[in-house]
């Protein structure tokens, strides 16, 4: 009797472990989203804000290097970013450093520049349309699209590749007017039967999507 009741122990706990372990969802850590800083919505306001253009500062009313008119102050500040070691850039140093200039700016808006900086200091963000084939179907596949989930023909939704697209708009999970609102971003972002089965940046995906306009593409 002993014998058979340390047996059926061990099935149980070889079973509970099995059983965790097919749940590798479960165990996701959620990635952080970095939010790309744009030159002239981000960066400049903060040039702008700081008086640097003020009189015997930087140009165009000032003299000082770099120059600060609208028209140059791209290409002018250029000569002091670093976007391989974005902290020995010249413009973060002046500005968390250096005497001239400490104190100029708050923190969050010397970690902006350098994020700016480490992002590639572009002009401007540029903002690649999700594709539903390239992007969304991925998702799907590696997290819905399997046994005993939302293969194909499945009642409630098919997230098989040839049938995800109808069948998420048959089931009126897009909500175009309130993107944050479609069925399909809030069962995967808030929680309750899906947790853990989208990392944040699949989820962030999924809304951008959507609020392009949700095409079939």
């Amino acid at each position: 009797m002993m014998q058979r009741s340390i047996i059926k122990r061990v099935i149980m706990v070889f079973s509970v472990a099995l059983l965790f372990t097919a749940c590798e969802y479960a165990y996701i850590t959620p990635e952080v989203i970095e939010a790309k800083r744009d030159f002239k919505e981000d960066i400049v306001p903060i040039f702008e804000n700081r008086g640097c253009s003020a009189v015997e500062c930087h140009k165009p009313l000032g003299s000082l290097a770099p120059d600060f008119s609208s028209e140059n102050v791209y290409e002018s500040i250029l000569g002091y970013v670093d976007t391989i070691s974005p902290e020995q850039s010249a413009l973060y140093l002046a500005l968390t450093t250096g005497t001239t200039h400490k104190g100029m700016t708050s923190s969050d808006m010397q970690n902006d520049i350098l994020q700016w900086i480490a992002q590639g200091a572009k002009d401007k963000v540029v903002i690649i349309p999700k594709s539903f084939a390239n992007d969304i179907i991925p998702i799907f596949n590696q997290k819905c699209n399997m046994a005993g989930c939302h293969v194909e023909g499945h009642s409630a939704v098919d997230l098989s590749p040839a049938n995800a697209y109808a069948s998420i708009n048959a089931k009126g999970l897009i909500d175009l007017a309130t993107p944050e609102n479609s069925g399909l971003y809030t069962i995967i972002h808030q929680s309750g039967s899906h947790d853990g089965r989208s990392t944040a940046t699949q989820q962030a995906l999924i809304l951008q999507w959507i609020t392009e306009g949700a095409l079939d593409n």
